[in-house]
């Protein structure tokens, strides 16, 4: 059945009586699509039809007047949870990495070696993990099986994954008709089979962690991390911390990096038991790095420095149950739903909260979640077939979940670390191979000076492979040039490592190679057209090149930022290898390595274009206005020197602005997702042309 609901239908209700529908917003507009013979979080699809680009700014707004689908019912949550069950799945898709299977029960040989190929193949899509539901026809019914068929059928799929090496964990039962205490009832089984791709060493997940000040979410990090519940009193997050201040204010300010993970049976691997980062490491088969951001909106820029430059697959929204969803909290929802970062909510101090406040704080939750900015559907998991489902529906976009814990009593937290576990990764095999292909571009993040070592760059491989050995441009410097550099060692995750691939994170060492090679490997002059623009026209945006931002002294005090990093590149290079060149070139975050062998020379611009588009503005955007560009790794201050309309720019208006950076040059990439922000003044866009740095520009 679909409807078409309009901002004209409201307290509409389906003939089921399953759903009350209260659309209030002025631009709301959907196509809902429901089966009467399936469960609401299985079936249902809100999807934007008209007025797409308008609906996104009311998360920016301050505006209160974001409800709609005010409350629902179904059969789902009529039920108490041990009766949940589930009617029908989607049909079976070629692609991705579940596999429907009605029974496998004493298979032929040439059938066996078919179900393997298959089972390589979903392994491949889902790298490293696919999904078997057992019982399932490919039409997606669930015809279930008896006890003897499923129990042949589990042990055909164990044999096969123990010919690829693989290990099977059984994640959910579900029964098809009777009662669960009946021996003659029909069940259906749904089973993980995870193995670590043979050019990895573990499948990597990477979740952003966000939320206001005061949320819990370094205490929730620590409990997670170091399988030990909080006092209270936040001693949980200790550990966590970098730096003095933050440990007497207990406010986050830099971007922390935790790890958690999870061996092929399914079970957590943290830091108790005398555990240590190589130990977790050797033993995981799936790592989920907990990217640990700033709360307090003094560090606005640190945060979405983290969801820009450290490409999280995810992010994680944590709620304390005591305030809901205030102040910062909404801002960064609207962010990574800007950036288009799937999201989960967790709901943290549940444990200072009757059930009335804890219902208390998810109901405005649920409504931002519902809005049009948003569009999704909330659902609640509060058990473990919640967990699955969530996971499931999750990929699809279609739902966000909301998880309601406590690090004090550590209520629910197995079901969080249930989620973490089976949440897959974001990019595709093939997409993975493309980047792979490409010339090798790294990001660098943060940048260490490592005694006996040298310097020592942090960031993520974007596209291309890199290995030790490799010579690689380093750039922009301050004049807009790449200065040639060899990678010395490398590691990941404080292990010692040959070779980086496309997606991955890792630490670099780099020896600076002499001056005669890099005259001679010295990038050639562009041979692009320079910008219409002269920087006589515009004084007030002169550019200053002639102070090194980040001299040698500031670099050495980097260090104390992560002192532990001393001694990891030891065993790889000697410090009589590290030539003194490198020690006093410019480096900063922001810069990038890429590919000495690449077809076409590295290019820095100071000036580009963009297609951007206007969030949030309480007023008019003209020519001049200057703000914050987020591209990628870059941040830095740039203003407008054309634009598109010579009316300006209002909020929910588009426009190609023309842009110059304030400071220096940057390395851009065309079609690069670019946030600009200003104080309340949030605009997105891509970058569609750059302007080579030469003479005239600078």
């Amino acid at each position: 059945m679909r409807w078409r609901v309009s901002k004209s239908m409201v307290g509409r209700i389906h003939p089921n009586g399953r759903l009350l529908v209260n659309f209030s917003h002025k631009l709301c507009q959907y196509n809902i699509m429901m089966n009467d013979d399936r469960l609401f979080h299985d079936d249902m699809h809100i999807e934007e039809r008209e007025e797409d680009d308008d609906l996104l700014p009311s998360l920016f707004s301050r505006s209160k007047t974001i409800s709609n689908l005010n409350e629902f019912d179904n059969n789902n949550r009529g039920k108490s949870p041990s009766r949940r069950r589930r009617q029908s799945l989607p049909p079976e898709l070629d692609e991705g990495n579940v596999e429907y299977k009605l029974k496998l029960v004493n298979p032929s040989s040439t059938r066996l070696i078919h179900l393997i190929t298959q089972l390589k193949w979903r392994l491949k899509e889902g790298q490293g993990e696919a999904i078997y539901q057992i019982g399932v026809e490919d039409n997606g019914n669930l015809a279930g099986l008896t006890f003897d068929e499923m129990s042949s059928s589990l042990k055909t799929l164990n044999k096969m994954a123990s010919i690829l090496g693989a290990s099977t964990t059984i994640l959910r039962e579900d029964v098809v008709n009777g009662v669960d205490d009946d021996p003659s009832h029909r069940r259906v089984v749904e089973v993980l089979v995870r193995k670590v791709p043979d050019d990895q060493v573990f499948i990597d997940v990477r979740v952003a962690v966000l939320g206001g000040c005061n949320s819990g979410k370094s205490t929730l990090l620590g409990v997670l991390t170091q399988g030990l519940m909080d006092d209270g009193r936040g001693r949980a997050r200790l550990n966590l911390f970098r730096h003095l201040h933050e440990i007497q204010t207990g406010r986050t300010s830099s971007i922390s990096h935790e790890v958690l993970g999870f061996d092929n049976e399914g079970r957590v691997l943290d830091y108790s038991e005398g555990r240590t980062i190589d130990e977790i490491c050797e033993s995981a088969s799936k790592l989920i790095t907990l990217i640990d951001l700033a709360g307090h909106h003094k560090y606005l820029k640190t945060t979405i420095f983290g969801l820009t430059g450290h490409c999280p697959d995810f992010a994680m929204l944590v709620v304390g149950a005591p305030t809901g969803p205030v102040g910062t909290t909404r801002e960064h929802l609207a962010l990574a739903v800007a950036l288009q970062v799937p999201l989960f909510i967790v709901v943290t101090k549940t444990d200072l909260c009757a059930r009335k406040g804890i219902d208390g704080a998810l109901r405005p939750l649920e409504s931002i979640i519902k809005s049009p900015g948003c569009n999704r559907v909330p659902y609640r998991v509060t058990e473990k077939a919640d967990v699955m489902n969530a996971a499931h529906r999750f990929q699809d976009g279609a739902i966000t979940p909301i998880f309601t814990v406590s690090s004090v009593t550590g209520n629910n937290l197995d079901l969080l670390k249930q989620f973490l576990n089976v949440l897959p990764t974001t990019r595709s095999v093939k997409e993975l191979e493309r980047l792979s292909e490409h010339d090798a571009e790294f990001q660098v993040d943060e940048i260490f000076v490592v005694g006996g070592v040298g310097t020592v760059v942090g960031g993520m491989l974007i596209s291309g492979v890199v290995r030790e050995g490799d010579e690689l441009y380093a750039g922009p410097l301050d004049n807009g040039e790449f200065s040639m550099v060899r990678v010395a060692s490398m590691h990941r995750n404080r292990t010692g490592c040959r070779m980086v691939r496309a997606g991955q994170c890792a630490s670099l060492a780099l020896v600076s190679i002499n001056g005669e090679q890099n005259n001679s490997n010295s990038p050639r002059k562009s041979t692009f057209e320079s910008p219409p623009f002269s920087q006589q026209d515009y004084p007030i945006l002169r550019t200053s090149v002639e102070k090194p931002l980040l001299d040698v002294s500031d670099s050495r005090r980097l260090s104390d930022v992560d002192s532990d990093m001393c001694g990891l590149f030891a065993d790889d290079c000697s410090s009589t290898s590290i030539s003194s060149d490198l020690l006093h070139t410019t480096f900063r975050k922001g810069m990038v390595l890429l590919a000495a062998s690449r077809t076409q020379q590295p290019i820095s611009c100071i000036m580009f274009e963009a297609e951007i588009y206007v969030l949030f503005h309480a007023s008019l955007i003209c020519r001049g206005f200057q703000a914050t560009i987020h591209v990628g790794n870059v941040c830095q201050t740039a203003a407008m020197v054309r634009l598109s309309t010579k009316q300006g720019l209002r909020t929910n208006q588009s426009a190609t602005v023309t842009f110059r950076f304030a400071c220096r040059p940057e390395y851009l990439r065309i079609g690069s997702r670019l946030l600009l922000r200003e104080r309340n003044t949030k605009a997105i866009g891509h970058v569609t042309r750059i302007y080579p740095t030469n003479e005239n520009t600078c």
